[in-house]
Formats: structure tokens, sequence, C-alpha cells
């Protein structure tokens, strides 16, 4: 807070200072909340197509591995976090093997690297899109 003693014109002109700092608190504040709002929107259009992407890739034989993905974007206080996941209970079978089916099997239909393909072919169009998108 502003506080500045003195004469009745330097009050004066505190009180328009410290109306002043208060309408740019409010200006900076729904700046933020606006540019996280973009930031989630960006995050969550490429956190889904990151999946759609890795969809096409990911190894089928009994179709457990793909019937596991999921993507989410979560935010918590000023931090927005995306995911994109396989493995997990799918039918009652535990789809316990994500990982080694992304370090190595190369089955068709499906590509090891699933999901690190498509992270790096959308990585350009998300770093495009967060600067233009965000521009102060």
């Amino acid at each position: 807070m502003l506080s500045i003693r003195g004469s009745a014109s330097s009050e004066k002109y505190a009180g328009k200072a410290r109306k002043a700092m208060a309408k740019l608190e409010q200006d900076v504040q729904a700046f933020v909340v606006k540019q996280q709002g973009i930031a989630l929107d960006i995050l969550k259009q490429h956190i889904e197509n990151v999946f759609n992407l890795s969809q096409e890739e990911v190894p089928v034989d009994k179709g457990f591995l793909k019937a596991s993905g999921q993507w989410e974007v979560s935010v918590e206080g000023s931090t927005i976090t995306g995911t994109v996941s396989y493995g997990c209970w799918v039918n009652g079978k535990l789809v316990d093997y994500a990982v080694y089916v992304h370090e190595g099997v190369n089955q068709p239909p499906g590509n090891a690297k699933y999901l690190e393909r498509p992270v790096m072919e959308d990585l350009n169009r998300l770093e495009s899109d967060v600067t233009q998108k965000m521009k102060v």
C-alpha cells in the first residue's frame, strides 16, 4: 500500500496514486487470468492432438494397450499440466506393459515410440501457437 503524508495537496495526489495502483493491480490480475485461459486452451488442443496421433501409432494385438490410452489437462494454482498416458485397468485387465512396448516392440499395425513421435511432431506447432496466441 502506498503511504504518503503531508499537505492536503500531497494527500490528494496520494489518493490518486492509490486509485491508480489499485486499477493497475486489477488490470494485471485480469491479464494473468486471460493468459492462463489462453494457455489452458492451447495445451488442451495440443494434448488431445498428441493423444490422437499416438492412437494411430500404438501397437495393437488385442487392443488393451490402445484402449488404455487417455489424456487430461489439469490446473493447480498457476500450474497447467497436460498428460497423455497408456497403461491402466481395461475391462478387468491390467495393462502394465506400455513402457516395454513403447521402448522396443515394433509390431504391425503400430510402432514403438508411439507416444514420443507424436509429441515431437506436435512440438513446433505448440511453440508456434504459444508465440502467436499469447502475445503481450
